[in-house]
């Protein structure tokens, strides 16, 4: 059987989630390939589109962008119309797949006029919010989806014509009569999905995103400091975002926090170890701050979060954080709000602290609670480990997968087989 990954890249939380899913498969027997345009992360085993659609995939997502334009709407990172044509369709039809499983399909990866021509069962691991929008990948609370979007407040829309109705039509015409099986990481998103008018007829089902635990493993801390020029004697917070400006990550609410957890703990007793994309350092810091950049290698994260005492994810809206699952992995706490899959990864005050949304006074309680074990001489990492060995296993994960492949398989050719989900 075999199985073609569909994704814009392999980099970032979702590229990732795919390119593991991909090697635990490979490594449980699985005829699994990857097609992604990201030339700087598309790695063997994984098929290579060829120079052509590389290059129009370079410029993919500005044409994905046009009816934005044409229509005097905002142009942003965080929306997708995938409405112009392209040979995604073709090239994935060449690799003779017996299952196409999509991930992160947005800025025109694989328009929407094409579903309904795969000639095989579909997949769909969401990763955010897109597949049952009007555009955004993020609703930011708005609920439109759940009748025929318009108004869009991401587009600050006032007419219920907009772009987003335009778009969720689109979908709702082309995709009629397409079967598909969808797969959500948190339960969050599974909910979410199936408040949608577009998908309330459709199979979903929970798999949770699976890492490496090996390489997610609990590390030396004294030697994990060294690395990343830590005191060994500070409370290390962590954060990190593939942008660490993007607001909904919540990096702006995490520094007031911390503001005022150092105020009432005394100064020169925390440290801030962050990394991502972006040069965020503010100025007259009342702590030392360590910015580490982007880190490609799980190894070095691996060190990073074993360096911290907590890992905070304070997102304003979030699927199921990767960075929160390896840190877990490391025997490291998370910190978030509850609110989206962040009640699945942390057990209140075992693995972490949940916060109430969006409250810095709930962030500062639970950097005071984590740093009383801390100074109590108390860690996390057994309880952490533990969690993550039960729920975040990779390989568990994938085999998950496999069942869902072999009776979507066994459906197509005909044969009987269990419900694959239940409503």
């Amino acid at each position: 059987m075999r199985v073609v990954h569909v994704s814009y890249s392999v980099d970032g939380g979702a590229g990732r989630s795919a390119l593991r899913l991909h090697q635990n498969l490979l490594d449980l027997g699985m005829d699994s390939l990857i097609f992604a345009f990201d030339e700087a992360t598309t790695s063997p085993p994984s098929f290579d589109p060829g120079t052509i659609d590389r290059v129009l995939g370079r410029y993919m997502r500005n044409i994905d962008k046009l009816p934005n334009k044409w229509r005097g709407s905002p142009v942003t990172a965080s929306w997708s119309n995938n409405w112009a044509p392209n040979l995604t369709l073709q090239r994935v039809s060449e690799l003779k797949p017996d299952i196409v499983h999509f991930h992160f399909i947005g800025a025109g990866t694989f328009p929407v006029r094409d579903f309904k021509s795969v000639p095989c069962p579909i997949v769909w691991t969401l990763h955010d919010m897109w597949a049952f929008t009007g555009g955004c990948h993020y609703t930011g609370g708005c609920v439109g989806f759940s009748k025929k979007c318009g108004r869009c407040p991401t587009l600050r829309s006032s007419t219920e014509d907009d772009l987003s109705r335009t778009n969720w039509s689109r979908k709702s015409k082309e995709w009629e009569h397409v079967k598909l099986t969808l797969v959500s990481p948190s339960n969050w998103l599974a909910d979410q999905t199936r408040q949608s008018s577009l998908m309330e007829l459709q199979k979903v089902m929970v798999i949770p995103y699976g890492i490496d635990l090996k390489r997610f493993s609990p590390k030396d801390r004294i030697k994990a400091r060294q690395t990343f020029d830590v005191s060994n004697d500070k409370f290390v917070i962590a954060f990190g975002a593939a942008r660490l400006t993007d607001a909904r990550k919540g990096l702006d609410l995490l520094w007031a926090a911390i503001q005022r957890f150092n105020a009432t703990i005394g100064t020169g007793n925390c440290e801030l170890l962050v990394f991502g994309g972006g040069d965020w350092n503010p100025s007259d810091s009342p702590i030392p701050i360590r910015n580490v950049g982007m880190i490609e290698d799980d190894q070095k994260l691996a060190l990073l979060y074993s360096a911290a005492n907590v890992f905070c994810a304070p997102s304003r809206e979030e699927n199921l954080a990767n960075t929160a699952l390896e840190s877990l992995g490391c025997g490291t706490p998370v910190m978030a709000f509850r609110i989206g899959g962040f009640p699945d990864i942390i057990d209140h005050r075992r693995t972490g602290y949940l916060a109430e949304p969006f409250e810095v006074d709930g962030l500062v309680d639970g950097l005071e609670f984590l740093y009383s074990r801390y100074l109590a001489g108390e860690d996390f990492i057994s309880n952490c480990r533990d969690r993550a060995e039960r729920l975040y296993d990779g390989r568990i994960n994938a085999n998950q997968y496999i069942e869902l492949y072999k009776a979507l398989s066994n459906l197509n050719a005909g044969q009987t087989s269990v419900p694959l989900v239940s409503r």
